[in-house]
């Protein structure tokens, strides 16, 4: 079995722009992380003043989904899902 390492090593002998054709997805991943860190920290303040979780982004003290954007994220939305 090959590690992960040497995968990465196969691969990069063959395209030597391979590591980083992976950039922009991680942009778009870090992107994403610290645009919800905000709604993730309002939402855990919400549950420890109330009990339960916040039924939208105003219940939580967010601004509006669509208002809470970046380059790669469309909005941040907090909704309650059944199940």
């Amino acid at each position: 079995m090959n590690s992960v390492f040497e995968i990465f090593q196969s691969t990069a002998a063959r395209r030597p722009d391979a590591p980083f054709l992976c950039v922009p997805a991680r942009a778009q991943v870090a992107e994403g992380l610290v645009l919800a860190s905000g709604a993730k920290t309002a939402i855990a303040e919400y549950f420890n003043t109330n009990g339960t979780f916040p039924a939208d982004n105003t219940e939580a003290g967010l601004s509006d989904a669509g208002t809470i954007t970046g380059n790669y994220v469309e909005s941040v939305t907090v909704s309650v899902a059944d199940g």
